[in-house]
């Protein structure tokens, strides 16, 4: 593929298509996740989760803030045939993340009881659920880096012009996820710990295959034994707006059950916790539309094609504005049929 040259549309669906499979298999494993806790332990496995979820949006938030500008800064060498300064951009973070990473999810453990009356804004909660939150929150802090390398490798790989690996990891960690967690719950019993144990096993999995394009230098970028912090700082620069833009989904999530904990009690989380399931597969599709842009958008910039950078944008907004019409149409219709699956 020529990202200089050929169709717009034809480069644009080559990113879209993987990337929109690799999404639906990350929100239907969710949902599953969602249905099987729901099913196996009840209600109150749905709002230990709910409570827990925003810790998601901020990992996914700090990785946003060096992967996503990072991409962007190793797309826009590898369009100025400067694959050497790409590689320890790449290296770079790849390091810096693995380390801060693993800090936090230390950080997290220790304090894990502490950070869960942030969660709720010290409200009162059933016992049987603080209980089930605190376990799976304590298997998630132990995952931490596992959680933010995934999605950071996939965007690196991506990149790379392996939309197409990127998908097969996804899938595979999904359906990794959906298995583990029939298991775990249903024929072991484990309760939420194996849902969580489950989810963290599947990023493993997900990871391993991403981490080994890299190890096995299939492409042009892979590690390099060279870190530079002046990468660091510009990839955390570009990658401001995409990281600000998802820790307001967490701190809007934690507003959300800390009003419903407060006016309505236990159930309008469980019942929130449902909705969140409903929002993970509407945005999976606006996902994909960003994840097709950056690469196309990032290589152009690079090149100086300024005139095939705004037809870029201009259709990618398109499809935003026409999959956010019709999948929100689609919900709305739908929806008791979406209940029910709880």
């Amino acid at each position: 593929m020529d990202l200089k040259k050929d169709s717009i549309i034809k480069l644009f669906f080559y990113y879209f298509v993987p990337a929109l499979c690799a999404m639906l298999a990350l929100s239907t494993y969710s949902t599953i996740d969602g249905i099987f806790v729901g099913k196996k332990i009840g209600e109150d496995g749905l709002a230990a989760i709910g409570i827990c979820w925003p810790i998601f949006p901020l990992f996914i938030a700090f990785e946003l803030l060096f992967g996503f500008g990072g991409a962007a800064i190793v797309s826009y060498f590898l369009g100025k045939d400067q694959s050497h300064r790409a590689r320890l951009v790449f290296s770079s973070i790849f390091y810096f993340v693995a380390i801060v990473a693993c800090l936090i999810g230390l950080i997290g453990f220790v304090f894990c009881d502490q950070i869960l009356d942030l969660l709720v804004a010290k409200k009162p909660i059933g016992a049987h659920i603080k209980e089930l939150a605190l376990i799976y929150l304590r298997i998630i802090f132990l995952g931490t880096p596992f959680f933010i390398l995934h999605p950071l490798s996939d965007i690196f790989v991506v990149n790379d012009k392996r939309p197409i690996l990127a998908t097969l990891a996804m899938v595979i960690g999904s359906l990794s996820n959906i298995i583990l967690n029939y298991i775990f719950l249903f024929k072991l019993d484990m309760g939420i710990e194996g849902s969580a144990l489950a989810t963290l096993l599947a990023h493993c999995i997900g990871f391993g295959v991403l981490v080994l394009h890299f190890l096995t230098k299939k492409g042009k970028l892979y590690f390099i034994p060279r870190f530079s912090f002046a990468a660091i700082i510009s990839s955390s620069k570009t990658g401001i707006p995409e990281s600000v833009s998802e820790a307001s989904a967490a701190i809007v999530m934690l507003v959300f059950n800390a009003t419903l904990l407060a006016i309505v009690g236990d159930i309008g989380v469980k019942i929130y916790s449902i909705m969140m399931y409903c929002g993970i597969v509407f945005f999976t599709f606006l996902l994909a539309v960003t994840q097709a842009l950056q690469p196309l958008a990032s290589f152009n910039y690079g090149a100086g094609n300024f005139v095939r950078l705004k037809q870029i944008l201009f259709f990618s907004l398109f499809m935003v504005l026409l999959m956010g019409g019709v999948v929100y149409g689609l919900f709305f219709i739908l929806i008791r049929i979406w209940l029910g699956f709880f």
